[in-house]
């Protein structure tokens, strides 16, 4: 086995467990969505992207070639860098 595929296990591993615990913090805040809800919503998003993910980098690839399907999954990974630098604020602490 390359060791590029034990890198890549490894970092989606942490990744995960990462942004669990992170989603899990920020949804036990006040006014949050609740523990369960959240951890929820993000396994329901992480099983989304698996389903919808591989048809449409199939479509892409068949209607545009290699290239521009490794772009638009540079897109997509750049868009979701950006929403998460942006959207992840630390809850106001109350005085």
């Amino acid at each position: 086995m390359p060791p590029c595929f034990v890198l890549l296990g490894g970092a989606v591993g942490v990744t995960t467990s990462l942004a669990a615990a992170r989603m899990a913090e920020l949804a036990s805040a006040d006014g949050g969505a609740g523990v369960g809800g959240a951890l929820g919503g993000l396994r329901s998003a992480q099983s989304l992207g698996p389903a919808l993910g591989r048809p449409l980098a199939g479509l892409v690839y068949v209607g545009a070639g290699f290239r521009p399907a490794f772009l638009v999954l540079a897109g997509a990974l750049l868009t979701a860098l950006l929403a998460s630098a942006v959207l992840d604020r630390p809850p106001a602490v109350r005085v």
